[in-house]
């Protein structure tokens, strides 16, 4: 479920510029008290068409980048992306 991960968003083309992140999130399943949620994270983007994405997995796991990722849509990214991408 990439519980623990942190999830970031830019623009396309410009992935890993700070002052053009868009937003961040880290992925949990629960908060509070007997309470639990989706390990999902939404971004609302207004106009933004198209972004790339950081997935940074907890420890140590690595990174996963998608970039070029069309708005308006749900993507499913498997962990073990991140064993391919090194």
């Amino acid at each position: 479920m990439g519980i623990g991960s942190r999830v970031k968003v830019f623009p396309a083309g410009k992935l890993g510029e700070a002052s053009s992140l868009l937003g961040s999130r880290d992925l949990g399943a629960g908060y509070g008290y007997a309470s639990g949620q989706p390990a999902v994270a939404h971004f609302g983007l207004g106009g933004v068409e198209e972004v790339d994405l950081e997935i940074g997995l907890p420890h140590g796991k690595g990174t996963i980048v998608r970039r070029g990722v069309r708005a308006d849509r749900r993507l499913r990214v498997p962990v073990n992306a991140a064993a391919a991408a090194r």
